[in-house]
């Protein structure tokens, strides 16, 4: 079968597009981590990788169990603004050390959203929130270095649940505050791209 020159002009002009975009985004992604390397703190270097197990958090809103090291939350409490859990856990740490969050959600659904809170001990009455990638059951890395309020000492920290369940369990096996790497920027430069976020 022999194409046509226009099918030929249109396929050379596909794979041109191709190589264009997959050359755009290597250099993006160069271009992040010349950025992360020209802005990375001298601290960094002595900062280890702090995980915290699902089983060491507190249920405050909806109902959970613990199945082994991990978090269940079996249902979300009935608000006004709609179904909630809540879970939080108190720790201690310098927010310039640890500008990443990795963690995994199991049995997400769409419309499930994801709230990342914290306090400091500067500004112990206030609370911090931002809005975290929503990916079921892979391994994601949020940018938490971007966020302005990521400063300070960390004092407290929770997850903010909405949405519903779909009679399906989340699990929550661990979160890890991770230090600067330039492995940690890719993932949460894949893990932004990647993020189910639904129809505008």
């Amino acid at each position: 079968m022999q194409l046509a020159r226009e099918d030929i002009y249109f396929l050379r002009s596909l794979c041109r597009g191709i190589f264009a975009l997959a050359l755009s985004a290597v250099v993006l992604v160069a271009l992040f981590i010349a950025s992360y390397q020209f802005r990375e703190p001298k601290t960094a270097n002595s900062a280890i990788d702090t995980t915290i197990l699902g089983k060491q958090f507190k249920t405050i809103l909806g109902t959970s169990r613990i199945q082994e090291n991990a978090l269940l939350i079996t249902g979300l409490e009935a608000q006004k603004d709609g179904n909630n859990a809540l879970i939080t856990t108190h720790l201690v740490f310098d927010a310039q050390n640890y500008p990443y969050l990795r963690y995994r959600i199991d049995g997400l659904q769409p419309g499930v959203g994801v709230q990342f809170f914290w306090n400091t001990a500067e500004n112990p009455e206030q609370t911090f929130t931002a809005v975290i990638p929503n990916k079921s059951g892979t391994s994601s890395t949020f940018n938490l270095g971007a966020q302005p309020a990521w400063q300070g000492t960390i004092t407290d920290i929770a997850l903010f649940i909405t949405g519903d369940l779909r009679a399906q369990p989340l699990r929550i096996p661990e979160i890890t505050f991770a230090a600067h790497s330039g492995h940690a920027l890719v993932a949460s430069i894949w893990s932004d791209w990647t993020a189910f976020r639904g129809w505008s």
